[in-house]
């Protein structure tokens, strides 16, 4: 924490809008990944938005560990 006590917030993630990507490049990225959406969403279209949703962040999700970098936006 900064000095007065608060996060560095001027560094976080933005606000991004869904990937507009086609669904096969999704489906292809999901199938990279050990991700999965199981019964976490009822109907196909709420699997679509899920995956469309970690989609657009897929740069926040690490492959190995050592992907992982230091940081001190957060503590635990």
């Amino acid at each position: 924490m900064n000095k007065q006590g608060r996060f560095p917030t001027t560094r976080r993630p933005k606000k991004r809008p869904l990937s507009t990507a086609p669904e096969n490049e999704i489906e292809k990225w999901f199938l990279s990944t050990a991700i999965t959406i199981e019964d976490a969403a009822e109907t196909e279209e709420q699997r679509s938005q899920a995956k469309r949703l970690l989609y657009t962040w897929k740069d926040c999700f690490a492959q190995s560990v050592r992907d992982i970098k230091a940081t001190d936006l957060i503590e635990h």
